[in-house]
C-alpha cells in the first residue's frame, strides 16, 4: 500500500548532545510493594491516589486506600485478562485487554457507572494501544495501523486513519498534531482537530533518515509542554517541535539502551528500562539510576507514572511506590 506522507528534504534538525552528571549514592525510597511477583503492564491513579488501578496479566486490579479493593476479570465481562493500557480522562478510567486467542475489548470504569465492556464485535476495534481524549469523544490507536474515533455515550465508533504498514505501539497529542509511535518505523504525525478530521496533507514522518531519531524500533512515546519524549531499543529521544531539534540519550546516560516507558514530571523525567529505572533532573542534567542494588526489586520496567506525591513502578516483579520528593530533594542538594 502506498503510504501518503511527505519527507521534509530541505528541513535542518540539530541534534544536541546531553551532557550529564551522575549520581550513584541514592537508595530508592520503596515505601510499599504491590502484587510482588506478578507481571504488571499499565499503571493509572488519581492525582491524590484516592483510587489507584493496575493491568496486570490477571485482570484489572483497584486499589483504595492502599487496600485490594477489587480485581475485574473475564468473569466481569472483560475480554481478555491481560490489561495493557490504562488512563484517566475526565476522572474515568479507561483501558484495554485482551486474550492470548486474539479478542480484546475497551472498557471504563467509574464511581458512578461502574465498570463498562465494550468488546471489539461490537466496536470493530481490535488490539488498542493507547487512548487519547479528544473534546466529547476518544482516540484510539491499534497494532494494525489505525485511528478510531469512539464516543463512549452512544458507543459508535468511526474509522478515520488506516495503513497496515504502520504496527502503532502508542500515542500523544501535541498542540494540533497526534504522533504515531511504530514498531519499526519511526514516528508519524498529522493534524486532528476537536472533530477529530485528520488532515492527511499535513502528514509527516520522522525515523533515522529523515530526522535525527535515535532508533525507528519506538517502543513508547508522551508530551510535554514543549515536545516529544521517545523511548526506543536504542535508547530515548526528545523533540523539541518549535525548535525542531533533537536531543539523544543513550550509553552512560540510561541504565539500559532498551526505553520501555517515560514519564515526564515537571524538571524530572523517569525512563523504564530493560535493567531498572534512570531518573534525569532536567535543570543541571544530572542522572541516576536506580536497579537491583539501591533499592529496585524489579529488573524488567513495564510502566511509570505519578501521583501528587508518589511515583509508581510496574515491573514484572509487582508495583513499587515511591516517594518522588525524597528522591527529588536528594538530587538537589
Amino acid at each position: 500500500m502506498t503510504r501518503y506522507f511527505f519527507i521534509f528534504l530541505f528541513s535542518i534538525i540539530l541534534v544536541s548532545p546531553v551532557f550529564s552528571t551522575s549520581l550513584s549514592n541514592i537508595t530508592l525510597p520503596v515505601e510499599t510493594t504491590f502484587h510482588r511477583g506478578e507481571r504488571i503492564f499499565s499503571i493509572a491513579t488519581e492525582k491524590d491516589e484516592s483510587y489507584v488501578f493496575f493491568g496486570s496479566e490477571s485482570g484489572l486490579i483497584m486499589y483504595n486506600e492502599n487496600k485490594l479493593k477489587r480485581i475485574f476479570s473475564e468473569t466481569d465481562g472483560l475480554t481478555g485478562e491481560f490489561i495493557k493500557t490504562l488512563v484517566f480522562i475526565d476522572n474515568v478510567l479507561y483501558g484495554s485487554s485482551f486474550s492470548l486467542i486474539g479478542k480484546s475489548c475497551l472498557f471504563s470504569y467509574s464511581k458512578a457507572n461502574g465498570l463498562m465492556v465494550w468488546p471489539e464485535n461490537k466496536t470493530g476495534i481490535i488490539n488498542i494501544t493507547s487512548i487519547l481524549k479528544n473534546k466529547d469523544t476518544l482516540l484510539l490507536t491499534t497494532f494494525d495501523g489505525e485511528i478510531w474515533d469512539f464516543n463512549p455515550k452512544d458507543k459508535k465508533s468511526k474509522k478515520l486513519y488506516k495503513n497496515k504498514d504502520y504496527n502503532i505501539v502508542g500515542a500523544t497529542k501535541f498542540g494540533n498534531n497526534i504522533f504515531l509511535a511504530c514498531k519499526y518505523t519511526g514516528i508519524i504525525s498529522m493534524e486532528a482537530d476537536d472533530k477529530t478530521i485528520i488532515n492527511y496533507n499535513s502528514f509527516k514522518e520522522y525515523n533515522e533518515h529523515s530526522s535525527h531519531l535515535i532508533n525507528n524500533n519506538i517502543t513508547c512515546i508522551c508530551a510535554d509542554k514543549n515536545g516529544l519524549w521517545v523511548g526506543s531499543q536504542s535508547g530515548g529521544s526528545y523533540f523539541k517541535v518549535a525548535e525542531n531539534t533533537w536531543d539523544n540519550f543513550w550509553g552512560k546516560e540510561l541504565s539500559d539502551d532498551f526505553v520501555s516507558s517515560i514519564f515526564p514530571d515537571g524538571n524530572h523525567i523517569w525512563f523504564g528500562t530493560g535493567n531498572g529505572v534512570s531518573l534525569l533532573q532536567r535543570s543541571d542534567n544530572k542522572w541516576c539510576t536506580f536497579n537491583i542494588n539501591n533499592g529496585l526489586n524489579g529488573k524488567i520496567i513495564l510502566s511509570i507514572t505519578a501521583s501528587d506525591k508518589s511515583i509508581f513502578i510496574a515491573s514484572e516483579q509487582g508495583v513499587f511506590k515511591i516517594d518522588k520528593n525524597t528522591i527529588y530533594k536528594k538530587m538537589k542538594n
